[in-house]
Order: structure tokens, then sequence, then C-alpha cells
């Protein structure tokens, strides 16, 4: 019987030509496990857990300016073992975040998307590729607002929807962007 999360996987329906692209790509890596779910499997690459943070209301995002890519990016990061790449991707929010009062605003996943990572020499790390399922979470209703920058991060920064373009998000965190926008309206 498929786990949990080739169950989400199987049941994604991508709505764009990279997300058809990385669902296929992930679905070939999927016979690498345990192997891909750690970060040093880099040949081709392993699977990370990411999603997008919304305030209560909707109406903004919280956006993570990381450090080593510096680049304006939702939170995610290395599954480290981890199976369950739901909890991957909350464990990651929360820690880049600082906030935990949230909870997964849609069921599916929201996103797929394979890209490469550039060598980082302070790392010891060759270049590779994130095998990256992306999922949408919310803030409940009166949570605390205040992130906290984790050691990853330059900055962080709640982004409000109607001025997403100073961020100059890449076009797959754009378009995963915009369906989590439809589906939180």
């Amino acid at each position: 019987m498929p786990d949990l999360f080739s169950q989400a996987l199987d049941a994604f329906t991508p709505t764009t030509a990279k997300e058809t692209t990385s669902k296929a790509q992930i679905l070939d890596l999927l016979p690498l496990r345990p192997a891909c779910l750690y970060r040093d499997h880099l040949t081709p690459g392993h699977l990370t857990g990411s999603g997008f943070l919304f305030s209560a209301d909707g109406q903004r995002v919280l956006l993570n300016h990381h450090k080593f890519l510096d680049k304006w990016l939702h939170f995610g990061g290395h599954a480290d073992g981890d199976g369950d790449i739901l909890a991957v991707a909350r464990r990651e929010v929360e820690e880049e975040s600082g906030l935990s009062d949230f909870d997964l605003a849609y069921a599916g996943i929201l996103s797929v998307d394979v890209h490469p990572i550039p060598e980082n020499p302070a790392k010891g790390e060759a270049a590779h590729n994130h095998y990256d399922i992306i999922y949408l979470f919310q803030l409940r209703d009166g949570a605390n607002e205040t992130p906290a920058i984790s050691d990853e991060s330059a900055a962080l920064k709640w982004a409000d929807l109607n001025d997403l373009s100073q961020f100059s998000l890449e076009k797959h965190l754009q378009s995963a962007l915009d369906k989590a926008i439809k589906l939180l309206a």
C-alpha cells in the first residue's frame, strides 16, 4: 500500500508545464527512498518540504530573504530522513519564521518544483537539485504575527498581496503563490 506522501503526490494535479515536469521528476526520485530523504544525496538531489505562510485574514504572506541564495522565498528545507514531507514543511515554516500558531490551509499539495541549488563551499556541498513539495499554511485568528529571523534568513517581511512585485519572486514561486491566493479567496 502506498504511503501518505505517495498518495498525496498521486492526487496532485499540475496546473503548469513546470509542475508537470517536476511531478514526473519527483515520481522518478521516489524509488531512491530512503536515501533521497537525506541532504547528502546529491545525485541527482533530495526531497525537501516547504510552505507559504499566510496571515489569518489571508491578505498577506510572510516572505523570507534567504541568506545563501540572496532571494525572497517561501520557507522550506531538508527532510533529514523524515518521509512525512508535510511534517517537514511544517517544521521548516516554524523554524524559519519563529511562528507556530498556524494550520494547514489546503489539504493537498499546493505545488511541486524541482530546482537547482548552487554549490555551497562553506557547507562542502556540490551543486544539486531540490525536489520540493510545497504546502499552504495560514495563521490562526488572533495568532502572534511577529516573526523571528533564523540563521538562514537575512530578513522576513509580511507582504501585502497587492504589492508582491517588489520581491521579484521566481516564476514557479509566483505561480504557486497565485494558486494559494485563489484557494484562500
